[in-house]
């Protein structure tokens, strides 16, 4: 057996760590790869069961960045269709020889799995709904034995997205919520503000997405500047219709970080399903000091219309007043 490595953890570091998702390469390119990804990542998650090796072994052997390894079976949205005892054994076998950072074991598969040295990320995937007792599948979830929960559902409103995001509030372990699907994004954008928040997860490029939903890890440095957000910051939301798309988001995220502003904008776009009302308490719940309301919603939420800032008090103020 092999010594923990300095890269295994099962607890947050400062921040969640932002880790890009690959299911392509292999040897030596795909190390290439991970290499050329150290100023955008903290970390790598390598699904082999897309990657054309199932054990790149000149990857593992001495990781360019902390790596979580998936083994993905087709019954979790995976492509691994062969034994199941094979598969575990394979982890096994990975837990052992090399100083990978985690393994992602889904929900069923953890007490088969058995003991292994490096942190468990015990996962759970609703591609085809929201759990109606979302809080209730998460301490499920919580109670199987692994170090790390994640929690993946397919939101289908802005405000499923908050109530999914809103269990970092009361998760006592290390965690990982992924809003699945075009409403989405924020799940992937929020958790570095969150003390218990693992890490989220991005992808090379827009065309190499591996689950539904993720963005390139550009964007989310460029455009959302996700790799400035920690439990400290300011969090600002802008609540518009086409807010995924606002060039504000940008600007005003790269305008605060010239500035030394320790202050991020995230986008909170919602449905026609969407109560206003409602997505806005969910946004003072989970920790948004102020929100930048856009027209029509303005004039929906009887705010006037023109744009504004509204605060927890309730308070409307111009926009022109801050920042």
């Amino acid at each position: 057996m092999i010594p923990l490595s300095p890269h295994r953890r099962s607890t947050p570091p400062s921040r969640a760590w932002l880790a890009v998702s690959l299911g392509s390469g292999r040897g030596e390119e795909l190390r290439g790869r991970i290499a050329r990804l150290q100023p955008w990542a903290d970390a790598v998650e390598l699904r082999l069961d897309l990657l054309p090796e199932p054990v790149p072994e000149a990857v593992l052997q001495d990781p360019p960045l902390p790596t979580v390894i998936t083994y993905r079976p087709r019954r979790e949205g995976g492509r691994y269709e062969g034994p199941e005892a094979q598969r575990l054994a394979t982890l096994r076998s990975l837990a052992e020889r090399f100083p990978i950072t985690a393994l992602d074991v889904e929900w069923d598969a953890v007490d088969n799995l058995g003991p292994v040295q490096v942190p468990r990320i015990v996962s759970r995937h609703y591609f085809d709904r929201f759990p109606r007792a979302v809080e209730s599948a998460w301490e499920h979830l919580a109670h199987l034995g692994g170090e790390i929960v994640k929690l993946a559902a397919t939101t289908h409103t802005l405000e499923e997205t908050l109530r999914l995001c809103s269990l970092f509030l009361q998760a006592d372990r290390p965690t990982i919520l992924i809003a699945m699907g075009d409403t989405g994004l924020l799940s992937r954008l929020i958790a570095p503000f969150y003390p218990a928040a693992y890490l989220t997860y991005a992808a090379p490029t827009r065309e190499q997405a591996v689950a539904p939903g993720q963005i390139a890890v550009q964007d989310m440095h460029n455009r959302y500047h996700v790799h400035r957000l920690h439990p400290g910051s300011d969090l600002i939301g802008y609540l518009a219709l086409d807010a995924h798309r606002s060039p504000l988001i940008p600007h005003y995220n790269q305008k605060w970080a010239q500035s030394g502003e320790d202050r991020v904008l995230l986008p909170l776009a919602p449905t026609r399903e969407d109560a206003l009302d409602n997505v806005i308490a969910r946004a003072w719940e989970l920790g948004f000091q102020r929100l930048w309301v856009a027209p029509p919603l303005t004039t929906a939420l009887g705010l006037g219309e023109e744009a504004v800032w509204l605060l927890p008090t309730g308070e409307p103020m111009p926009i022109w007043t801050w920042p």
